[in-house]
This record gives structure tokens, C-alpha cells and sequence, in this order.
């Protein structure tokens, strides 16, 4: 017969062991790093024709609805909604949870996004579903252009796209991330991104390093500075409907 004493000690060993394996899997993440301002919006609430008071028509032509806890663009013109309770500085990120609706084609996240107005100059980071793509443009009062070329990329159901711009003039950089989960709220621990657009097809952002590089300058053209602060959003590139669920976004 064993020691009962002995049975005692190996049953506490293992209620330690057990505690210490529950510690280490459910610890949060960490906090963002100090002096990064965060912004999110899980679109939890009741169905509206406005998407509340953080929130801000860029383009006229857009209509943005909480519907069923999500965000709806109605069918009709292409536009930007934007997050107007704060401006963001030259190096931001932002990111989007794509749901599929009828017809979705052209959408993404808008950024350094200039005025709080119904027109102005931005970048759009977009998934194309139509034709399985990735691009990054500049736009201004009139119109969009695509930056370098695109990149040929599968975009699922229900994952995230998230963007990156940092850099002026011709050192502006752009990186664009794909995650099947929520991404981590402090940018540096993303990893390498699925594609830059960088000038001369170099990069000096590390997590562009073993991702695609387009060679292309983001700076070029009509393309946004960001030098006295603009703002973040979410971007609707076509006539057609198109659901999102999660936003959050972050600068320096």
C-alpha cells in the first residue's frame, strides 16, 4: 500500500502544476507601448441610420448603418466614413474585420485622411474580392489612383486587414497585414507583413523585411502628408453594399 502522506504530496504537486498552466494561458496581452493612442469600435448596439457620435461622413456619397451590431454601407456611391474624435500623426496604423454582404467588392480602411470634411486627400488601403487583390491608393478632392502596382492575394471571409503608413515625401512606406483573428493592439508585435510599397523596392520598415515589396512611392502624386495631423476610417470603393465588423486604430 502507498504512503498516504506520499498520494498528499503528489496531488498537491499537481494542483500547483495545473494553477501555474492556467496562469500562463489566459495571461492578457500587453499593454500598447507608451504614448500610442488606440481607438476602437466594435459596432455593439442598436441599429441606427448614423454610426454615432465618433464617427463622421468624409464622403458625401457614403451612407454608413449600424445594422445587426455591424456597420452596413447601403448600396450607392462610393465613400469614406472617419473616426472624428481624434487626429492622428504621420506614422498610424488602422485595421477592419471584413463580413460579406451583396455584391462587396472594393473596401478597407482610409488613412491620413486630411480634414475632417466631405472631400480631401487620404490614402485607401482595399481588398479587391472581384478580382482576388491588394492595393493601396492616393486620392484627392476629384479622384483615386492606385499606387505601383497591385498584389494578388486571397482575402477571406471574416479576417482582418490592416494597414501601416509611416515615412514623408518619398520615404513614405505602406505595409498591409492579413490576421484570421483580432490583431494584437501594439503593432510591433505583427511580424512580418504579406506587402510594402516602398520607393526604389527598398524598405527601412523592419517588418517589411521577407514580405512582397512593390516597387512604388506612396509619396508620389497627390498623396497625403499628414504634417498638422488627419484621421483615420473606414473606406467603401464602389457601388455596392459591404458589412464590417471591428475597427480599432492606433498612431504615435
Amino acid at each position: 500500500m502507498r504512503d498516504p502522506a506520499l498520494l498528499v504530496v503528489l496531488l498537491a504537486v499537481s494542483v500547483v502544476a495545473l494553477a501555474q498552466d492556467y496562469i500562463i494561458q489566459f495571461v492578457p496581452r500587453a499593454a500598447p507601448p507608451a504614448g500610442q493612442t488606440i481607438v476602437s469600435d466594435d459596432f455593439d448596439r442598436a441599429n441606427n441610420e448614423s454610426l454615432g457620435s465618433n464617427w463622421g461622413l468624409e464622403n458625401g456619397g457614403a451612407d454608413y448603418d449600424i445594422d445587426t451590431n455591424q456597420v452596413k454601407h447601403q448600396t450607392g456611391s462610393s465613400g469614406t466614413t472617419i473616426w472624428i474624435n481624434d487626429t492622428a500623426s504621420a506614422t498610424q496604423w488602422a485595421c477592419v474585420q471584413r463580413v460579406d454582404s451583396a455584391g462587396s467588392l472594393f473596401n478597407g480602411v482610409k488613412l491620413r485622411v486630411q480634414e475632417d470634411a466631405d472631400t480631401s486627400d487620404s490614402y485607401a488601403a482595399r481588398w479587391d474580392t472581384s478580382s482576388n487583390l491588394l492595393l493601396v491608393r492616393t486620392c484627392n478632392t476629384a479622384s483615386c489612383s492606385t499606387i505601383g502596382s497591385t498584389h494578388s492575394y486571397t482575402f477571406a471571409q471574416d479576417h482582418w486587414l490592416c494597414a501601416y503608413v509611416t515615412g514623408t515625401g518619398s520615404s513614405t512606406e505602406f505595409a498591409l497585414w492579413d490576421f484570421s483573428t483580432a490583431p494584437d493592439t501594439d503593432q510591433t508585435n505583427w511580424g512580418t507583413a504579406e506587402v510594402c510599397w516602398c520607393d526604389g523596392g527598398t524598405c527601412s520598415f523592419g517588418d517589411c523585411s521577407g514580405a512582397t515589396i512593390i516597387n512604388a512611392e506612396p509619396g508620389a502624386g497627390n498623396y497625403s502628408d499628414c504634417a498638422s495631423g488627419c484621421f483615420v476610417g473606414l473606406y467603401n470603393g464602389g457601388a455596392q453594399t459591404q458589412d464590417f465588423d471591428n475597427f480599432v486604430a492606433g498612431w504615435d
